[in-house]
């Protein structure tokens, strides 16, 4: 018992520091001028990080009010929020990097195809 406690407030933990941390990038790119050159792919990235951290939250919190229970069925299981947020945020989160990559790839490409 003492180990499944310890796992799910590492998960609260993690998605705490994801959600804060993020939360003041976007708050500062949002704010001063001088970090919006890249805004749109930053915006992006720093909001599906605060996504991220609060669906780790959650889980974290229902897992550990669930634990003296120890039985849940699997309807109460599939209609949590967390669920259907994992299941949008782990390949959304494989979208957004190829997103950022091609982005940048084609960055360069256009500035050594430009100099031809």
């Amino acid at each position: 018992m003492v180990y499944e406690m310890l796992t799910y407030i590492l998960f609260i933990f993690e998605g705490s520091i994801l959600t804060i941390f993020n939360s003041y990038m976007l708050l500062n790119v949002i704010i001063k001028k001088l970090n919006r050159q890249q805004y749109k792919s930053f915006i992006s990235c720093f909001a599906f990080d605060i996504l991220f951290g609060l669906t780790y939250i959650s889980i974290g919190t229902y897992r550990i009010i669930i634990i003296p229970d120890k039985l849940t069925s699997r309807f109460d299981c599939l209609m949590n929020i967390h669920g259907w947020l994992m299941v949008g945020v782990f390949p959304l989160s494989g979208l957004l990097v190829l997103a950022v990559a091609m982005d940048r790839t084609f960055f360069i490409l256009s500035f050594y195809i430009g100099k031809m």
